[in-house]
C-alpha cells in the first residue's frame, strides 16, 4: 500500500512540476505581461465553464473551476518557488478572478442554475 501511494505521489509531484515548467516558460517566453495571463486564464477558464455546464452565465457555480484551478495554480508556484512571494500569489489571485466574478456579479448570479434557452 506504501509503494502505490508512494507511486501516486510522485506522479503527482511530475505532473505539477511539469505543469510548473510550461508556466513559467510561457510566462517567460510569451508577449503578455503574467497579469495579463492570468485575466486571460481566469476569463478562459469561467467561459468554458459556462460553455460546457450549459447553465446561466451568472451561475456563481461556474466559478469553482476558476477558484479550484487557480488555486493549485498558486501551490504549484509554492512548492516549486522561482520568486514566489505572498504579495505575487495575492495578486494572480485577484487578476484570475477578476473578469469572471465581475461578470457574474454584474449579470446578476443568483446561484439558482436556471437553464439557458437554445
Amino acid at each position: 500500500m506504501m509503494s502505490f501511494l508512494h507511486t501516486v505521489q510522485i506522479t503527482l509531484l511530475g505532473w505539477m512540476h511539469r505543469y510548473h515548467d510550461a508556466a513559467l516558460w510561457i510566462e517567460r517566453n510569451g508577449p503578455a505581461s503574467d497579469k495579463l495571463l492570468h485575466m486571460n486564464a481566469g476569463l478562459i477558464l469561467w467561459l468554458g465553464t459556462v460553455l460546457l455546464r450549459g447553465r446561466s452565465w451568472g451561475d456563481r457555480r461556474n466559478l469553482l473551476p476558476v477558484i479550484i484551478l487557480e488555486t493549485l495554480n498558486e501551490v504549484a508556484d509554492y512548492l516549486f518557488p522561482t520568486k514566489w512571494t505572498l504579495s505575487g500569489t495575492i495578486g494572480d489571485l485577484f487578476w484570475t478572478f477578476f473578469w469572471p466574478f465581475l461578470l457574474v456579479f454584474l449579470i446578476g448570479g443568483s446561484g439558482g442554475g436556471q437553464r439557458r434557452r437554445r
